[in-house]
């Protein structure tokens, strides 16, 4: 879903929000729940439709995009390649925030691109981290 936000000084920011996440089909314990996909046919279907002529400025997901604050060391990562591929090299978004992955909360950098996972959550569903706040300068 697209959202503008304007501003008093007549400046506008474009945001994308999605509640779509990989299904992890190695953790026998989860099924499949509302707003996941389970295919990488599925994966490039939803996220072509992201605007790919820069105009985004925050790009919002449920899910990780893989290698990126989405796994506890010795672990696989739980992210999405596509994702990461869609974003990095496609929709190049200024910031993402994603969570879905209580286990890498807090921000890293790479390029121009900010990356946070705002997880709030630890595994227990137990409210254990900061809400995440963030300044971003009008273009």
């Amino acid at each position: 879903k697209m959202k503008n936000i304007d501003h008093e000084q007549h400046h506008q920011q474009r945001m994308f929000l999605s509640a779509a996440s990989r299904k992890h089909s190695n953790h026998s314990k989860v099924g499949n729940f509302a707003f996941q996909y389970q295919t990488d046919k599925e994966a490039h279907a939803l996220w072509s439709t992201v605007p790919s002529d820069g105009s985004i400025d925050v790009m919002v997901t449920h899910g990780p995009p893989f290698g990126v604050r989405d796994g506890p060391a010795g672990t696989s990562n739980a992210g999405c390649s596509i994702l990461l591929n869609y974003i990095t090299d496609r929709i190049q978004p200024r910031v993402h925030v994603f969570g879905h992955w209580h286990a890498k909360p807090g921000a890293e950098k790479r390029g121009d691109l900010l990356f946070i996972n705002a997880a709030s959550v630890d595994f227990d569903h137990c409210s254990t981290n900061p809400p995440v706040v963030f300044d971003l300068q009008c273009q």
